[in-house]
């Protein structure tokens, strides 16, 4: 009477032992990307240093009338450079920071009397506001000394 049983599971069991020896033995198939030439790798610059992140000190308030619209951002600067160089950066941003607040509102205002809406500005503020600063900043041994613009935070009303 068991025997049937018996020989069911061994008839079910052993044709799953071989199927699944069957796919585990095969060669894997080949690849397509396998025989693509590699590509050379892109040079890579040596960074001028550890990046670091200051943030503007005030948040960026801009309206352009009464009962206009109105923009708050607040900022954050990426710079990379090395100690001496950070040390002089500091140096012209606290001797120029009249003109590098002045070119940040000015480039925001700009942006906000086109009508930009909130995802267009994301989009669009940091690198305008990024060639602004470097225009006011740079050297000619550091032309770009701002790596990035951050958005820390965005109120439009």
């Amino acid at each position: 009477m068991i025997w049937p049983v018996v020989a069911g599971f061994a008839l079910v069991g052993g044709t799953t032992l071989v199927g699944l020896a069957t796919v585990l033995l095969r060669e894997a198939p080949a690849l397509p990307w396998r025989d693509a030439v590699e590509a050379a790798p892109e040079p890579e610059e040596t960074p001028r240093g550890p990046r670091l992140y200051v943030p503007l000190t005030d948040v960026l308030t801009i309206s352009l009338q009464k009962g206009g619209p109105r923009m708050e951002a607040g900022l954050t600067f990426a710079v990379r450079g090395s100690t001496e160089e950070l040390l002089g950066l500091t140096t012209r941003v606290q001797a120029q920071i009249g003109l590098i607040e002045a070119a940040v509102v000015r480039t925001a205002q700009d942006m906000v009397a086109e009508g930009a809406e909130s995802q267009r500005i994301h989009a669009e503020l940091p690198g305008r506001v990024r060639a602004a600063v470097n225009d006011v900043i740079g050297s000619e041994d550091w032309p770009e000394p701002v790596d990035e613009v951050l958005i820390t935070s965005l109120v439009m009303r």
